[in-house]
């Protein structure tokens, strides 16, 4: 409710009170007009600023509902794309990894197959060196250990059945009748070409018995007769082994040494390179344990 509508009643009901009160009314009344005319022109200011104010809120709005229809366009767009570039690039890449997969495992078959020519050269090696010792053998006389026979075989028995025998009782674990058995190819046929061979099992019968001192002197005294045969190598590397069993760690370390250096091409080289590597890396966990 305005002012006008408040005086208008009023001064309805007073009386007239002369014409200076007349007058006073009039330039009221204008007033009120004045200030009624201010009044709603303040209100149609405050309309129009709220309609423009209200207009550019929903501008406002609008780019901001813009804004995010795009920010949403733009991330299908990425997601799409990034989408079609994972398809393409995918299948190269898979294709190459099997590839480089494949590749890999055909480098590690080449070098089985090197390392297996290998050995099967160095063992083709080791036999001939066993042809030549066993030519040389048979043309050298024996020594005396191998060639005090006394007497003839059994009736019956040769040389390879004799031989053929220890070996299979050396191998079933039959130690006692494989080492006479071997002892009397020594006596029988101590001048034929498994003499040496003989001698060096005589020397591995003893050891796995435990008779170190027996099987160390079995293989020196082959050392000392054929160190250049074939079975001079095992023999070396036979008598670190004993060496070590007996706790005398430097000589079989000495050992192994001299068989790396007189046969470094031998299969028992190859052995006792691993076996220098184990007792020198046990020394080192020794040498290094604290003392008590």
């Amino acid at each position: 409710m305005t002012y006008r509508s408040l005086l208008i009643p009023l001064l309805l009901i007073l009386p007239p009170a002369g014409l200076a009160v007349d007058k006073e009314i009039i330039q009221l009344q204008r007033d009120l007009a004045r200030l009624d005319a201010n009044v709603r022109a303040l209100q149609r200011s405050i309309d129009e600023r709220m309609g423009g104010l209200k207009a550019l809120l929903q501008q406002t709005l609008d780019r901001v509902n813009e804004m995010h229809t795009a920010n949403a366009v733009m991330q299908a767009s990425f997601k799409e794309g990034l989408s079609k570039q994972e398809r393409s690039v995918g299948p190269p890449m898979a294709a190459l990894g099997a590839k480089m997969d494949q590749m890999v495992s055909e480098l590690l078959a080449g070098r089985e197959a090197t390392a297996d020519l290998s050995g099967r050269l160095r063992r083709l090696e080791q036999k001939l060196v066993d042809v030549e010792s066993a030519v040389r053998t048979m043309r050298a006389p024996p020594p005396p250990s191998f060639s005090e026979a006394l007497g003839g075989p059994p009736a019956g028995v040769t040389a390879q059945s004799l031989f053929d025998a220890a070996m299979r009782d050396q191998v079933g674990g039959n130690y006692d009748l494989a080492l006479k058995e071997f002892q009397d190819y020594l006596r029988y046929f101590g001048n034929t070409e498994l003499a040496i061979a003989s001698q060096f099992h005589i020397g591995e019968i003893a050891f796995y018995q435990g008779d170190f001192e027996s099987a160390l002197n079995a293989f020196d005294l082959l050392l000392e007769q054929y160190p250049k045969s074939g079975k001079a190598p095992d023999a070396l590397y036979m008598k670190a082994r004993v060496l070590e069993k007996e706790g005398k760690r430097s000589q079989a370390v000495d050992a192994l040494n001299k068989l790396v250096r007189a046969y470094p091409n031998s299969d028992p080289a190859n052995r006792a390179k691993s076996e220098l590597k184990r007792l020198r890396a046990a020394r080192g966990a020794s040498a290094s344990r604290p003392r008590k």
